[in-house]
């Protein structure tokens, strides 16, 4: 049975980048709860036009998004830090996406935790949506460094899937799925799902997430890389159509890999 949160009025306020509040956007889609995307300019939070005295403070005392606003009846709390949101709106969802066991709760919130906090996950999300050129540049090497190495613990995670708790759906699949997204439109889907991860758990992962309805129909709907309605001025996804196919791009791909792309 859906909790009583279920009938909420919800807002998501976070900026137009693909990154930590992509993947609340994914859940939110697929949790089937009414919600409004209120996207707020970087560069009206970064000059302090944005006005954030409503916002709560995280639990670094700092004010920053995503936060979600749930308002039932006359009373709107608002709920700062991904996790935290993740984990409410799979108590939402039915089934709910928390874990149908301890054992795969844990790991839930272990694998969210390492798309957050491990520091070459975290990575990816800022070369691609908030970096300038130059900045990405310099810290691409980086990135396909460690490339081979998270794929393969991710591949292991996940074992024999579909999902990372095997059949069970739960909110760290969308936060992976994000990671190898933002990763196939940095470097190229099938480099990263293929070349780099050939032993094919990744792919299989990325294509069943990938027919999830509500997964395909936010992809269809959220605005697209090089129109400069998604990324921070002079990033990379707000500037190229392709990322992938991006000089630099390729000659840091061929160097790590010996590969043309595609």
């Amino acid at each position: 049975m859906p909790s009583a949160d279920s009938e909420a009025t919800l807002k998501l306020y976070y900026f137009n980048l693909r990154a930590l509040g992509e993947v609340i956007r994914f859940m939110l889609t697929h949790s089937r709860l009414e919600w409004e995307d209120c996207v707020v300019s970087i560069e009206e939070w970064d000059s302090g036009c944005f006005d954030k005295s409503f916002l709560p403070e995280g639990y670094t005392g700092q004010k920053k998004l995503p936060v979600l606003s749930i308002t039932t009846g006359n009373t709107t709390r608002l709920m700062p830090e991904s996790h935290d949101i993740a984990k409410w709106i799979a108590q939402q969802c039915e089934p709910s996406l928390l874990g149908a066991t301890t054992e795969c709760q844990a790991k839930a919130e272990r694998l969210f935790d390492f798309y957050n906090n491990n520091s070459y996950a975290s990575m990816v999300d800022p070369v691609l949506n908030y970096f300038s050129i130059d900045d990405a540049i310099s810290q691409l090497p980086k990135v396909m460094d460690s490339l081979s190495e998270m794929l393969s613990l991710l591949s292991q995670e996940i074992q024999e899937g579909p999902y990372v708790c095997g059949r069970d759906l739960t909110y760290a699949d969308f936060a992976i799925f994000h990671l190898l997204d933002n990763l196939g439109t940095l470097l190229g889907e099938d480099n990263v799902l293929e070349t780099a991860a050939p032993d094919g758990t990744l792919r299989a992962f990325y294509d069943k997430m990938y027919r999830l309805p509500s997964v395909s129909g936010r992809m269809l709907e959220r605005p697209l890389a090089g129109t400069g309605e998604v990324g921070r001025e002079g990033s990379i996804i707000y500037t190229s159509k392709a990322p992938s196919r991006l000089e630099f791009v390729q000659t840091v791909w061929k160097e790590k890999y010996h590969s043309k792309i595609e």
